[in-house]
């Protein structure tokens, strides 16, 4: 998807009319990051929904953000990818690395 979206704004850039999609690849990844926590959920500790929930809105505000500006920033991925990183880690360390890896205690 990124390479198509990436192809796709090296063509509109050539055509000399802006920059296609670039605006909108922060909030996909986000949202594509999302779906493959809300699809492993069975296998990660019920707390993973809460970091899959916040990268699907992250994504959301984002495409809606970038929708309207045209613009992205490098900050976008630091929020969205570096609170929903740090948020997991955290989940996970709760759940599993305190206990000695086992979540069963």
């Amino acid at each position: 998807l990124t390479l198509l979206i990436g192809l796709h704004a090296h063509e509109q850039a050539s055509a000399g009319s802006g920059g296609g999609l670039i605006w909108a690849m922060p909030g996909i990844w986000a949202m594509i990051y999302s779906l493959g926590l809300f699809n492993c959920r069975q296998h990660l500790p019920t707390q993973a929904t809460g970091v899959a929930i916040f990268l699907l809105f992250a994504g959301v505000i984002l495409l809606v953000f970038n929708w309207m500006t045209r613009e992205v920033g490098g900050w976008q991925m630091l929020v969205s990818f570096g609170i929903g990183q740090a948020y997991l880690a955290i989940v996970l360390y709760w759940n599993l690395e305190r206990h000695g890896g086992s979540e069963e205690e």
